[in-house]
């Protein structure tokens, strides 16, 4: 791949950002009013913008001889399908961070569970970008992965986003449609979007009390997606039972998050 297509992927990525968009703009309203979303949602001391962008990372899945076919009834549905032997998912940092390193593929994916791994979920699935050995490219979204480690074989649920000409790509071709991506090919490379951004949940009693969104950002060891902000729940129940005052100094916070870190 030549460097000014691999610098416009990742602007893609950057510009697009649908993970995050949608959770932005709600949760910039969101705090500003100091409200959350639970049904005990009580009026609250205006918090931080817990929404700030950490160390952005692609995650890269190399891949021999595979296939996109016609997902029946979607019609810019596609399934890939590729042989993926090494097991393994690179991910890396730009400037100046320059962070690099590995995740076994069955964790990146979440092993058959698609909310445990990267949240390769239909409501919110990742951007990707699927290079293919003759230098096209075709910008997706990933859905539904699995992974064989006995056969090496990796298979998504891709859905074509046909309106990049909203991003200024610059790359060598254009991207190429569901119907022209539909092949055979040898050899791919595909860069994927980093963490979803999550909830923080204030519970007391068992009972929610509010909520607000948050950045998430991947961390490397172990590898997992954690509040950009501070990776501490202890934190997050500092933050609950300083701005809610039904939480009487007595909340926990709790994630909704993909690839949780553990406690």
């Amino acid at each position: 791949m030549h460097g000014s297509q691999f610098d416009s992927i990742g602007r893609l990525f950057a510009e697009r950002r649908s993970r995050r968009q949608a959770m932005a703009v709600a949760g910039g309203s969101l705090m500003a009013l100091g409200l959350g979303h639970g049904a005990g949602a009580q009026e609250a001391t205006p918090a931080p913008d817990f929404m700030a962008e950490g160390v952005p990372y692609l995650f890269v899945q190399t891949f021999g001889a595979g296939s996109l076919v016609p997902l029946e009834g979607e019609t810019a549905g596609l399934i890939l399908t590729a042989d993926h032997l090494a097991g393994q998912t690179l991910y890396f940092s730009d400037r100046p961070e320059r962070i690099v390193g590995m995740v076994p593929t069955e964790t990146f994916l979440g092993a058959g569970n698609p909310e445990a791994g990267m949240g390769f979920t239909p409501a919110d699935p990742p951007n990707a970008a699927l290079v293919l050995d003759d230098g096209s490219v075709v910008v997706i979204e990933l859905i539904d992965p699995a992974y064989d480690a006995s056969t090496g074989m990796v298979t998504y649920q891709v859905r074509v986003l046909e309106a990049v000409d909203e991003v200024d790509l610059q790359l060598q071709q254009e991207p190429l449609s569901a119907v022209e991506a539909t092949r055979d090919f040898a050899a791919a490379s595909l860069f994927i979007d980093d963490c979803p951004d999550g909830t923080i949940v204030c519970m007391k009693d068992g009972d929610e009390i509010s909520s607000f969104p948050s950045s998430f950002c991947f961390q490397g060891f172990p590898p997992c997606c954690a509040p950009c902000h501070s990776a501490d729940r202890s934190f997050w129940s500092g933050q609950c039972n300083d701005g809610y005052s039904d939480c009487d100094g007595q909340c926990e916070a709790s994630y909704q998050e993909a690839m949780a870190c553990p406690t």
